[in-house]
């Protein structure tokens, strides 16, 4: 589990600061939409809801999950907030089960970064990969 805090502390320098929570939404069918839906979820502020679309969540415990929500909403904060987002690019690898997106986000100060975000499908559905 270690593996997982200090890949998702990774994750918040090099993947622009936006990865967090724990879902409630069906898995997704396709890798954009597994993006999309945990974007769209970034975008309202529900980092802790967007945790639950990152695939190996549901191990953490609370104590790991609320020390991962607090960070990425503090980097958050101090960004604005993601306030909009658009893939601009998506590749499915030939295993046909991991893919990746690059997108540019847009946060609340005027400030745009790119990054790619990894999606695996899963036995529930494609999901973030950190």
């Amino acid at each position: 589990m270690k593996k997982v805090i200090h890949t998702l502390m990774a994750l918040l320098v090099v993947a622009t600061m936006t990865l967090a929570g724990c879902g409630s939404k069906a898995p997704a069918d396709n890798p954009r939409a597994a993006v999309e839906q945990f974007l769209n979820t970034i975008v309202k502020g529900d980092i802790e809801a967007a945790l639950g679309m990152v695939q190996g969540a549901d191990e953490a415990t609370e104590e790991e999950k609320s020390f991962v929500v607090n960070l990425y909403q503090t980097a958050l904060d101090e960004l604005g907030g993601v306030t909009s987002y658009e893939i601009i690019d998506e590749k499915l690898a030939d295993d046909g089960v991991n893919a990746k997106m690059k997108v540019k986000y847009v946060y609340g100060n005027g400030e745009e970064r790119t990054s790619v975000e990894h999606v695996v499908k899963t036995e529930k559905g494609w999901a973030v990969q950190l």
